[in-house]
């Protein structure tokens, strides 16, 4: 006799008559048959006949959960394998699926992951959720403005500030929906006509709009006409002191990105700004704090610092000593000592300049004709210098 045994074969997942063969492996021959109906499995499912757009459902099942089966929302008449969302159901019952943000007729499927048969199909209406959207019907450029809205907080729903034309997915600005009923969007920096939207997390479809108009804020700088090189300037400027707006110093022509020195406007009405240690035309700047609009600028002409260092004299080797010096005493301006000839960083010591009319340095230890210079604090200008002998 021959062998006998036990075979497991995985059965299809379409119901139909089908057959059981016996092949022998050499002539590929059937010696051998038997008849099978395979029946579809019983499957329930236990889920709402509506739900609102973007929402996540819940959906009970009772089925053979073969391994790869899971659970789809699709629209009717599409092919098994084509769905809108998806979830296995290895991950037991219930299971939870997110709604298209479309609203229409669609289906809940229980589908093979065989074959992607569907073994069970229930109709679900996708319904428009309630959306409103709520603020002043205008703003100045650049301000934060509190968007009173409603709606359901779907993930990934977003509010937005944008322009008329732009589709869903663009935006100026935008910030999640979260759970509550409040918002603030920052507004564009160029005045015109924009919407306020609130916005479904999938497809980005605006659930709900309404007109803002934006407004050039008033905004004006003054600072004095002239100043030293290096020096603090004290700024007066009018403005709306938006998230990030700063006073800035810059050379004429130089985009508002460009700056030698600023500082963020903050409530009170005046700002310092540190001069270039280089002398020339400049102009002192109000510049928005996003996209780094010029709102007002002002000219001011920097001049050149004068600065004297007295020559010490009887300097002995390896002993301490004092300089006396005049000249503006910006911040970080120093004397320093420096061996004839060298460059502005290899000095061999240092004092900053303070409201003190000398400064002391180190010692040095060798005899010989060394050279003191007055540096200036921002770009290491030599504003004055003097040669010296140690003893």
């Amino acid at each position: 006799m021959g062998d006998a045994g036990n075979l497991t074969a995985l059965l299809p997942d379409v119901e139909g008559r089908y057959e059981i063969r016996y092949f022998d492996a050499a002539s590929q021959k059937v010696l051998a048959r038997a008849p099978l109906a395979i029946t579809a499995p019983e499957v329930t499912l236990d889920t709402p006949s509506t739900a609102v757009a973007g929402s996540e459902i819940e959906v009970g099942w009772t089925a053979p959960n073969n391994k790869g089966d899971y659970l789809a929302i699709a629209e009717k008449g599409s092919r098994g394998g084509v769905h809108l969302a998806s979830s296995y159901c290895a991950k037991g019952s219930p299971t939870s699926l997110r709604v298209p943000d479309d609203v229409g007729s669609y289906e809940l499927r229980y589908v093979s992951g065989q074959s992607d048969a569907v073994w069970k199909a229930l109709p679900l209406e996708v319904a428009m959720p309630k959306v409103t959207v709520v603020a002043v019907s205008e703003a100045v450029a650049g301000s934060e403005v509190l968007v009173d809205w409603s709606g359901p907080a779907n993930r990934g729903d977003f509010l937005a500030v944008a322009q008329p034309s732009m589709e869903g997915r663009e935006s100026v600005h935008n910030d999640y929906a979260r759970e509550g009923s409040q918002g603030k969007l920052r507004m564009p920096e160029e005045a015109g006509k924009y919407e306020l939207r609130y916005v479904s997390g999938q497809k980005n479809n605006i659930w709900a709009a309404r007109p803002i108009a934006i407004t050039a804020p008033k905004v004006s700088v003054s600072t004095v006409p002239t100043a030293g090189a290096g020096t603090e300037q004290a700024v007066e400027w009018t403005g709306p002191a938006n998230y990030r707006d700063f006073v800035s110093l810059a050379k004429p022509g130089e985009p508002g990105d460009r700056s030698i020195s600023y500082q963020y406007v903050k409530p009170e009405a005046k700002a310092e700004v540190r001069m270039p240690d280089t002398p020339g035309k400049y102009e002192v700047r109000y510049v928005s704090g996003q996209k780094n609009h010029i709102w007002a600028r002002a000219p001011i002409t920097v001049t050149k610092q004068t600065a004297v260092i007295k020559q010490p004299v009887g300097v002995k080797a390896g002993e301490e000593f004092e300089v006396s010096w005049s000249g503006p005493g910006n911040y970080r301006d120093y004397i320093a000592v420096y061996e004839p000839g060298a460059k502005t960083k290899d000095y061999l010591s240092y004092a900053y300049t303070t409201s003190k009319p000398s400064v002391a340095l180190k010692a040095l230890a060798a005899p010989g004709t060394y050279e003191l210079r007055y540096i200036s604090g921002q770009e290491e200008l030599v504003w004055a210098s003097v040669r010296f002998v140690v003893e």
